[in-house]
């Protein structure tokens, strides 16, 4: 996440965007937005959406597979269990 993409974030409409449309880098864009909320907190990005990415972003109709749900499911699971 080079400092490079922090300037994508910045918005004439709003405090600070968390994509681009057309974007090829949307998944850097997305950690780089949760950066700037987490401050000391230890976090993870995964870009979950797509092995894909065809003219869409999340709710815009798309070729967006959902490429890794399950995944990402099953980890949260083994991790919930290891803090209980």
């Amino acid at each position: 996440m080079d400092v490079d993409y922090e300037e994508n974030l910045e918005s004439n409409v709003a405090d600070i965007k968390q994509c681009e449309l057309g974007g090829e880098f949307d998944h850097i864009l997305a950690a780089c937005f949760l950066r700037r909320f987490v401050n000391d907190t230890p976090w993870l990005h995964m870009d979950l959406s797509a092995s894909s990415h065809k003219n869409g972003l999340g709710a815009v109709d798309s070729e967006i597979t959902g490429f890794g749900v399950s995944w990402a499911i099953e980890f949260l699971k083994t991790l919930s269990d290891h803090i209980k």
